[in-house]
């Protein structure tokens, strides 16, 4: 422990000067010297003031045995895994270490080779594949002319709806198969027109079936064929029909011409409409009540 350090004033005397620290006098008057207010002896005779003795910093811990063996098994772990990953693992040694440092959990800065993906265009991707339901889909039996324009603008109503049901060219939300499970008429964003030409021919097998049975010449009123589909979107609007623009439609014009995107399941509705004419003999056979009273 140091010696403690005393005011040297008056180092002949018997009683030496205890004062410790230089105490500044006030209200000094013109002329006199400036000596310590507790002892009366000048500055020059007291001791420096000493710096205040600051704390230890308390040192980490000697990192144990243990601990370091622990830390090694975990870094050849690391460098172990990653090289039974062959020729496409590019990550060094450096890299590694990183790794382990940071609990196996990829840091800020790490890079990732390939394509990177936003969030957005992932999103994208799993809405594609998310079935979307509409209320009523429909196929409007000769609606068309021979030139594939629409004989009448006006929306089908509910009792001509229920005729196209009971004679296979529609189908409601909720409709029950012939084996007792639901018609699914849904549909996806991403379908290519094939796909969705395959689905329109799978809900209605009955006028398919008749259009691949007749020739072309045979058929009243049959467009010129120049390529086109055997069918075409229609489009319904403000309460009236109009022939979508597409020539082959997809998945997304499917769904931007089934009705507001806010609109109830029962307001929303997909049409369809065929190029060739089916005589109202054929057509009217496929009404089950028709067979029935037909046959009595």
């Amino acid at each position: 422990m140091p010696k403690p350090a005393f005011c040297k004033g008056n180092p002949d005397e018997s009683v030496p000067c205890y004062c410790e620290e230089y105490s500044a006098p006030t209200n000094i008057p013109v002329g006199q010297k400036e000596l310590c207010a507790e002892c009366l002896h000048g500055k020059s005779k007291h001791p420096r003031p000493q710096p205040p003795v600051l704390p230890v910093a308390e040192l980490p811990a000697v990192t144990t045995a243990k601990e370091r063996a622990g830390v090694t098994a975990i870094f050849k772990q690391s460098l172990a895994r990653r090289a039974g990953q062959g020729s496409q693992n590019t990550t060094t040694v450096t890299a590694a270490r990183d790794e382990v440092m940071a609990g196996f959990h990829p840091t800020a800065k790490q890079k990732f080779p390939g394509r990177i993906v936003s969030s957005r265009q992932a999103s994208s991707s799993k809405q594609g594949h998310v079935p979307i339901k509409v209320g009523a889909i429909a196929i409007l039996v000769n609606y068309l002319d021979d030139k594939g324009e629409l004989l009448t603008t006006i929306p089908p109503v509910k009792t001509e709806m229920s005729k196209f049901k009971r004679r296979g060219c529609a189908h409601f939300d909720g409709d029950q198969s012939e084996d007792g499970g639901s018609v699914d008429f849904s549909f996806c964003l991403d379908w290519t027109f094939e796909e969705v030409d395959a689905y329109i021919q799978r809900l209605f097998p009955k006028v398919f079936e008749y259009l691949d049975s007749v020739k072309v010449g045979d058929v009243k009123g049959k467009a010129t064929d120049n390529g086109a589909s055997e069918w075409v979107l229609i489009s319904k609007e403000n309460c009236r029909l109009s022939v979508a623009p597409e020539p082959f439609p997809t998945g997304k014009h499917l769904e931007r011409y089934k009705g507001r995107s806010n609109a109830p399941l029962q307001q929303t509705n997909i049409f369809i409409g065929i190029r060739k004419f089916i005589p109202e003999h054929t057509y009217a056979r496929w009404d089950p009540d028709m067979v029935t009273l037909g046959s009595t």
